[in-house]
């Protein structure tokens, strides 16, 4: 163990097998790729396809919005923040009626997003081998 590394918690798992699943919540998504819970409890996924935000519900995927290729996405605050990789660009989305506002724009290709603390947050750009910040809505 690294010096200052906090060991695991304990797993109820056998170390020698591997969890399975244990069910499907939604099917018919396209390229899901990021996924993340609302403030309303609701489960949103964010696609590489047309619809680039998917609310569940009913095991389906409902369009939020009218943008497309989705990359990643976290909640804060009642919005959901969400990269589009073919426009380099963050935005923030009322999940209640699709609403957005682009937040930051020239990512050179928005993939990873983290929240920070202090409202902030993180972008992963791949094509500069860089992470950019950027300041969350309040």
């Amino acid at each position: 163990m690294r010096r200052g590394a906090a060991p695991l918690p304990p797993c109820s798992l056998p170390a020698a097998s591997a969890p399975a699943l244990q069910g499907i919540l939604a099917r018919g998504l396209g390229r899901g790729v990021g996924v993340a819970v609302g403030s309303d409890g609701a489960i949103y996924v964010v696609a590489e396809a047309s619809a680039g935000l998917l609310r569940i519900s009913s095991g389906r995927g409902e369009p939020v919005g009218t943008f497309a290729q989705g990359d990643d996405v976290v909640a804060a605050n009642g919005l959901l923040y969400i990269t589009l990789i073919d426009e380099g660009q963050v935005i923030a989305v009322d999940p209640a009626n699709g609403a957005h506002r682009v937040l930051v724009t020239g990512i050179g290709a928005a993939q990873g997003l983290a929240l920070l603390p202090h409202g902030r947050l993180a972008i992963a750009d791949p094509n500069r081998g860089a992470i950019a910040l950027a300041r969350a809505c309040a």
